[in-house]
């Protein structure tokens, strides 16, 4: 007998995009990506752990320091499950956040 078992750890994943809105009060953030597998934009809302590393420009950094329109990379858990409804649910919950607001000229 054959038995499938769906692996529902979660995943640590890397990505960049930009802030499209942030409530630190929530710890709560939407953050538009570019999906490197087809190159569209799409939207991922998530959490921010309490215990997130933020940076500015390589410095540490407050969440009341992010800015909608902030150009980040983050380091998100990825929880996948299915619900009691059958539906699957996607969690994102954010790590690390790094946000660079130097521009090339700067440097």
């Amino acid at each position: 007998m054959l038995i499938y078992v769906r692996n529902t750890t979660p995943v640590v994943e890397m990505g960049n995009g930009t802030i499209r809105s942030l409530d630190p009060v929530k710890r709560q953030a939407s953050v538009e990506v570019i999906l490197p597998a087809t190159g569209t934009t799409r939207e991922l809302q998530g959490d921010i752990a309490p215990d997130c590393a933020i940076e500015i420009d390589g410095k540490p950094a407050a969440l009341a320091d992010l800015r909608v329109g902030d150009s980040v990379q983050v380091r998100a858990r990825i929880d996948r499950s299915r619900g009691s409804d059958g539906k699957r649910h996607v969690r994102f919950t954010a790590e690390h956040i790094r946000c660079s607001r130097v521009s090339v000229a700067e440097r």
